[in-house]
Parts: C-alpha cells; structure tokens; sequence
C-alpha cells in the first residue's frame, strides 16, 4: 500500500509561505466623551439631552473622582445616599453626590 501524505506535508506545501501583511497603525482609543458630543449632534431638531438624575458606582467615583472601592466604602458607611434597584444595581444620586461634597454629616 502506498504511503498516503497530507497536503501539508509534501515539500511543495512546506515552501509556500503566506504574503507579509504591511504593518498598520495601531488603532487609537475611543473617546467617549467624544462620541457623547456626536450623538448629542444627531439629535433631530436640536432637543435637549435629558439631565442625569443618579449615577452608577463607577459614573460616581469618577465624578467625585475616587475608585469604585471608596464609593462603595461611603456608601457602606451610610455617608453617601445610594438606591439599590430591583436587579441590584446600585444608583447613586446626583444630589447625594452634593450633598457629599458640600460637607453634609447627617446623611441617612
């Protein structure tokens, strides 16, 4: 019986070689704030965006800029006021947020 090669061990298969691609730039990181600005521009007859009422844990601890740790830690403290949603995503609001940094004590 003869012997049985796969076309990928014949000498011919193993002197083909697959063509160099050129090298490209490495593709620059999103914006987000950027693409916040655009899809304020598509807005069809100039509406307004509606204003954030709360955040989540991550959106807070950048806008006290914080980490979410810490923010979790105040909330945990009961110096930050949260809401715990039905899916258990924590919000907190944009208030609270105010009221945290203007120095309020008594929050609860």
């Amino acid at each position: 019986m003869k012997d049985r090669h796969t076309p990928h061990s014949t000498i011919a298969n193993k002197r083909k070689r697959t063509p160099v691609l050129p090298i490209t730039e490495k593709p620059q990181k999103r914006n987000h704030e950027d693409d916040a600005r655009a899809a304020l521009s598509r807005l069809k007859g100039g509406t307004p965006a509606i204003p954030r009422m709360a955040y989540k844990v991550a959106g807070a601890a950048q806008a006290l800029g914080l980490d979410r740790g810490a923010v979790y830690d105040l909330c945990k403290a009961k110096k930050l006021r949260y809401v715990r949603c039905a899916g258990g995503t924590i919000l907190i609001p944009v208030a609270a947020l105010e009221e945290y940094l203007s120095g309020a004590r008594d929050v609860g």
